[in-house]
């Protein structure tokens, strides 16, 4: 994709639209922080989403360059002046909390006092700084304390570490010597001899690796070379991160006795070696979605220093024993009970520091309820988060068990967040929905397929989000899911989710009294609901029902309702539109009925209206669009007519596909501000319709025509800000706009697929902002490559090459494609013998090519 370079982040064509999406017609202000590089082409591509704001839109621009706000500025730049060394010091002495006394100590005021000219005027650094030494006591503390520093003290930290430190992926950044302690490298830099590296920094302490290519396309990047690594017996950091091509660790590793931290999350190994847990020092092991590591190192329980414990989405079968006597753990991601002989639930009784989110793993291990009750997680008051989950592939055993089972898991009072998986017995113990658990403001009951009533969850004063999901055996749902409490039910309930519960077929409610903050209801998947929704819902902004084929009740009052969702529900009631919505998505041939009943009848202020699957034939009310309506999206709807008789100018985002059989052309000139335009499996459409009154469309971004057979041409009009150019199926089309630079000067993505008629390009050239092209089977259009002329697509850095092309054997010709490509795809060309040196010669950008 297209993609405007911002802060060294990409800022993709689908993010654009989003961000066009956001900002059509309204007046924005956007600050860009610290920005460090601006390059002219990079620049031009980011504001061009934002240029289709309203009049009084501004940018404001902070940089500690003045280059960059020289080329980025279109007003005098304001420089701002540094504090003096005195003002920063005090700065730094207050987030510090130094005492006057301290600051006069002539010691302490010359250490500081030399942070503070390190600060170079900067008030955010002194800010920073005194934050971070604010709990050292001495200097030499101060000496030994490590921290991790802000992008803004970024040349503060180059000054401290010198030479120190060393980032690969960075040209300015010093070499690799024998002094250097830190590196840290890109994997996608291929001009780095890594080994050569490593041989010279004989003291490293920390390594690095970074990845910031997408998982599939990590076989592609430099490979870590392990086995140099576990040599250097000075490394106090060594992370691995993301290093997929990585099967497996030499037991050498051990050597690294000084070792803290150590990351093989997202690695390919099978296992870690028992050479691991030698490493006494180590205070951080991460081992996270190492989808081949089924087992931890059995003598895991040595690495008594160990303080954090990482191994979510690791399908381990089970803990290593004695794992109790890693007494100093604060953080423990999972714990996976064994079967038999293995590790049992106990373990975790002398961990009693844990803090953050725990997971335990088959629970249908675990031998009884006693030894559930060892676990002692009652008494785990640092605990915020507690996932139980059982195994979901064994049936009901004894149903008390289970209940006495989760009764002794209960947690302490302190908790915030709780989810059950899989959970065996028929109800719930007490605990669960006692008004005690004062924090608990997240709940999430999944698959808890037996149980056939739910507890009394609106005793629970903090209650935010709950999730009710997969019960298979839950009938009715009635007073005891409220309780008993005094206080109205489920005071403080925002987020309420009832999702696949088949037998579900009663829902009785309090009237007004529940769910006074009630914000977003979704209920999906209940076939068997058939009425009794809550009356009243003041505070309700969202519903959803999807899939509720018998539920006959009328939608609930909500004065405040903006986004409402109704699909294959055709028994809902709905008698008018409320008043406030915003945004209405409705599935199934009666809803759509009547909601252009109810369109008839009532105002609305709906903005966004999306329609799909009724093979009826229906129309809007008076063939005419509601007045406020600005984004229409249409599927499945063949027999639909979309009203097309009058102009409209509120209109801006349409998308109609597999629909409206009898549109033979789309009137673009009915539309005049069009945005984002949609077509697809239209199956008359020949043509999009232009009058001499309107050829211009000056805010349209996006226009897609696909899998329409008989569509022959788009005709030729302004669109100057159109980015995003997509035709694709269209076997009949036989050109395309003529004089794109000029019509389309800002196009950055054009794709064309599966048009065999197309034989040229049209007539002038390309825009020359062209960012990202993409041929597919267009073999006639590829016959006539020498008549491209890409050479003036200068920025043209995206090419994509597909069909079988049977007459071309090497490829790309002499000069075809433009210096800046970086990113070549060719596939499919049945005959391809070889790839043309010359053609590829001159592409100095190319970093990534697939054949």
């Amino acid at each position: 994709m297209a993609a405007a370079l911002v802060g060294g982040a990409l800022l993709s064509a689908a993010l654009q639209v989003k961000l066009k999406e956001k900002l059509l017609k309204k007046r924005f202000l956007i600050v860009l922080d610290g920005v460090w590089n601006a390059k002219p082409d990079d620049w031009e591509l980011f504001c061009r989403p934002l240029q289709i704001g309203d009049q009084g839109s501004k940018i404001i621009v902070t940089t500690r360059h003045e280059t960059v706000a020289l080329k980025v500025g279109t007003v005098e730049t304001y420089f701002l002046k540094e504090l003096g060394d005195e003002d920063c010091l005090r700065v730094f002495a207050k987030h510090a909390l130094l005492s006057r006394s301290a600051i006069q100590d002539q010691n302490i005021h010359v250490i500081y006092g030399e942070i503070a000219k390190k600060c170079r005027g900067l008030p955010l650094a002194a800010k920073a700084l005194g934050g971070l030494l604010r709990s050292i006591p001495s200097k030499s503390s101060f000496h030994k304390s490590q921290f991790m520093m802000h992008d803004l003290i970024n040349d503060l930290a180059r000054d401290v570490f010198g030479e120190f430190c060393s980032k690969l992926e960075d040209k300015f950044s010093p070499p690799v010597m024998e002094k250097t302690r830190h590196i840290s490298f890109l994997r996608d830099n291929y001009d780095l001899d890594l080994v050569e590296d490593l041989k010279m920094a004989k003291r490293l302490r920390t390594f690095l690796s970074l990845n910031l290519l997408w998982p599939f396309l990590a076989s592609t990047s430099q490979e870590v070379p392990v086995d140099h690594l576990t040599v250097l017996t000075c490394l106090r950091v060594l992370s691995l991160n993301d290093c997929y091509e990585i099967k497996r660790l030499s037991k050498s590793i051990g050597n690294l006795i000084h070792l803290r931290y150590l990351d093989v999350s997202r690695t390919s190994i099978t296992k870690l070696p028992e050479s691991v847990c030698t490493l006494y020092n180590l205070q951080t092991l991460k081992a996270a979605k190492c989808a081949s590591l089924r087992k931890l190192p059995k003598n895991l329980r040595r690495l008594v220093n160990l303080r954090y414990l990482d191994i979510r989405g690791t399908p381990l079968q089970q803990m290593p024993k004695k794992i109790n006597k890693l007494v100093n753990l604060k953080m423990l991601s999972t714990f996976v009970v064994g079967k038999n002989k293995g590790s049992t639930i106990q373990e975790l009784k002398e961990i009693s520091k844990l803090h953050g989110s725990l997971s335990i793993n088959k629970l249908q291990n675990v031998a009884g309820s006693a030894d559930a009750s060892n676990a002692k997680l009652v008494d785990k008051e640092f605990l915020e988060e507690l996932k139980l989950n059982w195994d979901g592939t064994t049936g009901l055993k004894d149903s008390q068990e289970e209940i006495n089972l989760l009764n002794n898991l209960r947690p302490h009072e302190n908790l915030k967040k709780l989810s059950l998986h899989y959970y065996r017995g028929t109800r719930f113990p007490n605990w669960l929905g006692n008004h005690s658990f004062h924090s608990l403001t997240s709940m999430s009951l999944n698959c808890c397929r037996y149980c056939n009533s739910l507890p009394p969850l609106g005793q629970l004063p903090s209650l935010k989000v709950l999730e009710i999901l997969q019960f298979d055996e839950l009938v009715t749902i009635g007073n005891e899911f409220y309780g008993s409490s005094a206080l109205k039910p489920f005071p403080s309930l925002e987020i309420l989710k009832f999702i696949c519960l088949p037998a579900w077929t009663k829902w009785h409610s309090l009237r007004d009294k529940s769910f006074p903050c009630l914000y977003e209801l979704h209920i999906e998947n209940c076939p068997s609901l058939s009425d009794d929704l809550p009356r009243q819902l003041q505070s309700l902004v969202k519903l959803v029902i999807r899939d509720c084929q018998k539920l006959a009740a009328s939608i609930p009052k909500a004065p405040a309702l903006q986004e409402m969702e109704i699909s294959n529900c055709d028994k809902v009631v709905l008698k008018e539109i409320p008043s406030n919505l915003e945004s209405f998505k409705v599935k199934g041939c009666e809803l759509m009925q009547s909601t252009f009943k109810a369109l008839e009848y009532t105002g609305s202020r709906l903005q966004s209206l999306e329609m799909s699957s009724c093979s009826r034939d229906i129309m809007f009310p008076q063939l005419k669009l509601p007045s406020s309506l600005r984004k229409l999206i249409v599927q499945d709807c063949e027999k639909l007519v979309i009203p097309t008789e009058q102009p409209n100018k509120t209109i801006e985002w349409i998308s109609i596909s597999e629909s409206c059989d009898s549109l033979v052309s789309f009137p673009m000139s009915m539309f005049p501000n069009l945005s984002y335009l949609f077509l697809k499996g239209c199956k008359a459409l020949t043509s999009l319709l232009l009058s001499q009154n309107c050829l211009q469309f000056p805010i349209l971004y996006s226009l897609s025509i696909v899998n329409c057979p008989a569509f022959v041409c788009c005709g030729n009009f302004s669109a100057p800000n159109l980015t995003h150019l997509l035709i694709s199926g269209c076997k009949s089309l036989i050109s395309l706009p003529e004089n794109m630079d000029f019509l389309m000067p800002s196009l950055q993505t054009l794709i064309i697929y599966k048009c065999p008629k197309i034989e040229y390009f049209p007539g002038g050239s390309l825009p020359s902002g062209l960012a990202e092209l993409q041929i597919g089977y267009c073999d006639k259009l590829v016959a006539n490559r020498s008549d491209w002329n890409l050479q003036r697509a200068e920025s043209l850095e995206i090419f994509s090459i597909i069909g079988r092309c049977e007459n071309v054997e090497s490829f790309p010709d002499d000069d075809l494609l433009p210096a800046n490509v970086a990113e070549l795809f060719i596939d499919g060309f049945v005959h391809l013998k070889r790839l043309n040196g010359k053609g590829l010669e001159n592409l100095d950008s190319l970093r990534s090519r697939y054949t």
